[in-house]
Parts: structure tokens; C-alpha cells; sequence
């Protein structure tokens, strides 16, 4: 899995340049779940009355972003995690609009920070397939 990259090491680069967005990106949220959780979800209507859910909110939120932005970091700097990092990155995001679409037909438009996260979700999963093609292209056998 070493070196996977096109001649001119384009593809490795892309991959490399998504995921030291998204490993920041999530790391931004990371932090605002374990530290500002009102910051987080305040806008989009989530309250906090009880420990237990701040404590929720915490562990999710900033553990699900945190371990995933440094999987993303990580990828970025080492190249053979790429793709596995890619992987992990386009699953996660379909997970989040899939839940976002859901909602949508369950229970009506949001309000605008929804649809910003949205779109942020999709435009990290679609560079990311990008990215996995381009770095698997580079990697496919000759015959």
C-alpha cells in the first residue's frame, strides 16, 4: 500500500490535502463537543437541562470527531493510511447525510445551520471519492 500515487503524484497529493481538511475539520467539532457543547448544538435546538445529556454530547460528539480527526491527521502525514482514512471518511459521511435526509422526510426543513452541515457533509464525501479514485486509479494493474 506503500507509494500509491500517480506519476506525478497528484492523486496522493489531493488524498493527502482532503484529509488534512477533514482531520481539522472534525477537530474543530471535536473540541466544541467536549468543551463549548452548547456552542455546538445550540443553534440547531439541542438544550442541555442534565448532566447525563452534556455527557452524551461529550462522548459523541467528541469522540466520534476526535478519533476520526486524528485518523484523518494521521492519514495525511502517512500516506499508506490514505486510503483506509478515505474509507472510514465516506462511510462516516454517508452516515451523517443519510441521517440528515432522513430527518428531512421525518421532520420537515431545518433551520440553516442544518443545511450548512449538510452541505459541508457532502462536500467532504464527495472529495473523498474523488480522492479514493484517484489514488486507486493509480494503483490499478497494468496488464
Amino acid at each position: 500500500m506503500r507509494g500509491r500515487v500517480n506519476a506525478d503524484g497528484s492523486g496522493m497529493n489531493f488524498a493527502r490535502f482532503v484529509l488534512g481538511v477533514m482531520g481539522l475539520a472534525f477537530a474543530v467539532v471535536a473540541g466544541l463537543g467536549w468543551f463549548a457543547p452548547s456552542v455546538l448544538l445550540g443553534p440547531v435546538g439541542v438544550g442541555f437541562t442534565e448532566a447525563a445529556g452534556t455527557a452524551e454530547v461529550r462522548a459523541a460528539y467528541g469522540g466520534l470527531f476526535g478519533a476520526s480527526s486524528l485518523l484523518f491527521l494521521r492519514a495525511a502525514a502517512r500516506p499508506e493510511h490514505a486510503e483506509p482514512a478515505l474509507r472510514w471518511a465516506i462511510l462516516v459521511l454517508s452516515g451523517f447525510v443519510f441521517g440528515r435526509l432522513v430527518s428531512l422526510a421525518l421532520d420537515g426543513v431545518p433551520a440553516w445551520p442544518a443545511w450548512a452541515a449538510l452541505v459541508s457533509e457532502c462536500n467532504g464525501l464527495i472529495a473523498s471519492l474523488v480522492a479514493l479514485r484517484r489514488i486507486s486509479k493509480a494503483t490499478a494493474p497494468t496488464p
